[in-house]
């Protein structure tokens, strides 16, 4: 299994992503807040946004790295068909600290599975 993001794994249109946090399940976490809604795909597709006024562009452009890199690692473990808005709160988040959020997110979520 690939573990980069394809075309087909990324979420860029707008009304989907405005459809996603208006529509869909959220759960809050410390630092992050992840919304979704179940998709009729055979993938999960995933954006990672800094809320507004999030800091410069450096600290905006760390953040969604840092964010679909943690999804990256994990997405393996995630169920599939769901479309993901990972909102990013301002924080001196390491790396680490940025996947332990995205990661208890997902299991709050009932997303991950908890085999690994």
């Amino acid at each position: 299994m690939r573990r980069s993001l394809t075309r087909a794994e990324r979420l860029t249109d707008r009304r989907d992503i405005r459809a996603v946090i208006g529509v869909g399940e959220r759960v809050r976490g410390t630092g992050m807040r992840l919304h979704f809604v179940a998709n009729a795909r055979p993938e999960n597709r995933i954006v990672v946004v800094p809320v507004k006024g999030f800091g410069n562009a450096v600290q905006r452009n760390r953040c969604r790295r840092h964010g679909k890199e943690a999804y990256r690692a994990l997405k393996h473990r995630v169920r599939t068909g769901f479309d993901l808005v990972v909102l990013c709160f301002p924080g001196d988040y390491s790396f680490a600290e940025r996947r332990n959020q995205l990661s208890n997110l997902l299991l709050k979520a009932d997303l991950l599975d908890k085999e690994y």
